[in-house]
């Protein structure tokens, strides 16, 4: 199936989710931010994620972890760092897949370290 074909697809669950209301559920935006994200359509998703009244770590995670490339990774994550929301293992995980993805050793390093000292993060086989 086509990517333009699932993002039609994930726009009707969309509105599907509209009309029953369910769009106010966090839990239930936070998934549209992922599925949006994984379609590769970054403007919903961002959309979805700006019209939230309350962000916590999961709706911060689904947005970064969708964000493939570097400067919005880190944008997002300072934005989030602003609010005083506090970063997890799912967190650094994508950071750090965005500094690998761009070659970025040495900042995926600090940010390793930042993991472990700064916010005292056990780091998994993944990170």
């Amino acid at each position: 199936m086509s990517t333009g074909k699932l993002v039609e697809e994930g726009k009707m669950i969309h509105g599907f989710c509209i009309k029953t209301s369910f769009v106010s559920e966090l839990n239930v935006c936070n998934s549209l931010i992922t599925m949006y994200a994984k379609l590769d359509s970054m403007h919903d998703s961002r959309r979805i994620f700006e019209e939230l009244n309350y962000r916590e770590i999961i709706s911060w995670n689904a947005l970064i972890s969708g964000h493939g490339d570097y400067e919005s990774v880190m944008n997002w994550f300072k934005e989030m760092e602003k609010e005083g929301v506090r970063p997890d293992s799912i967190t650094f995980l994508s950071l750090l897949a965005a500094c690998g993805r761009t070659g970025m050793v040495n900042t995926g390093c600090q940010l390793f370290e930042s993991m472990v000292k700064d916010h005292h993060i056990e780091p998994f086989t993944e990170h």
